[in-house]
């Protein structure tokens, strides 16, 4: 996953001379989801909501990308008021992103917009739409931007989709996890991220100074970031937050039927 909130979990499996059977790929996690799905890797960080809804993939247990509250990275920047919105431009990148703005359209805001993809470019996704979706690096560029006054013309209305679930349901929201395909050695899997996380966790710090100008942030405001707003840890609240967004999914025809098959523990 190429952002900056994935590197405490994944930095450390480009070492190769701790990971020597490891190769890294880079991409968005919608790329990486296709990857796991045509057989070309074994496992990958990818938006939840693709796990779910993939009959043949599982959750592996122990980390993921989650918040409690705002997350900074996946918002909507809307032109009206959420009520009065018909059209949402989202990227596509994250269908963690995509499916929690469909929910809460349907199950909060009240609405049925159309929905359709554009690449993450903020003005241009205005132009056609009364809101857009951003998710991971290019959200925090265009919020940055946002805050410093650079911008032309009416300033959009923002929201935090990570605040927003916690007002919603009180619980922490889970955006990403690592997943590999159902017949594959999930364990082994798991036990290897675990060690790549107790690498990165404590150097997250260190990390986000590293990557704070790929995100537009400075160095303090990407530590924060990562130390501050993005928890990493799998325990039972966040757990109980991803079973409630199973269902409510499930029950507005976001996620299939049968996507809380895919919580089932590795193993």
């Amino acid at each position: 996953m190429p952002y900056l909130n994935g590197e405490p979990l994944a930095a450390a499996l480009r070492d190769r001379a701790a990971f020597p059977h490891v190769e890294l790929v880079t991409a968005v996690p919608s790329e990486l989801l296709a990857g796991l799905l045509r057989g070309q890797l074994d496992a990958a960080l990818v938006s939840v909501a693709g796990v779910l809804a993939e009959p043949e993939l599982r959750i592996l247990p122990g980390y993921g990308v989650t918040a409690r509250g705002a997350v900074q990275s996946i918002q909507l920047y809307a032109r009206v008021p959420l009520a009065e919105v018909r059209s949402v431009a989202l990227d596509a990148s994250s269908r963690s992103g995509t499916a929690l703005t469909r929910l809460l359209f349907a199950a909060r805001y009240r609405a049925r917009p159309e929905f359709f993809c554009r690449p993450p470019d903020l003005e241009q996704m205005l132009a056609e739409a009364d809101a857009v979706l951003l998710i991971g690096d290019p959200c925090l560029r265009a919020s940055t931007r946002l805050d410093a006054g650079d911008w032309s013309g009416p300033v959009p209305t923002r929201v935090d989709l990570g605040a927003e679930w916690e007002r919603w349901i009180g619980l922490p929201f889970v955006y990403a996890v690592w997943a590999a395909p159902a017949h594959g050695d999930l364990p082994r899997l798991a036990a290897l991220f675990e060690r790549a996380a107790h690498w990165g966790l404590p150097r997250a710090a260190d990390l986000a100074r590293a990557g704070a100008a790929a995100t537009g942030l400075s160095e303090d405001a990407a530590v924060a970031y990562l130390t501050n707003v993005i928890r990493y840890p799998l325990a039972e609240p966040e757990m109980a937050g991803l079973r409630r967004f199973c269902d409510l999914c499930r029950q507005h025809g976001v996620l299939p039927p049968d996507a809380a098959a895919r919580l089932a523990p590795a193993g």
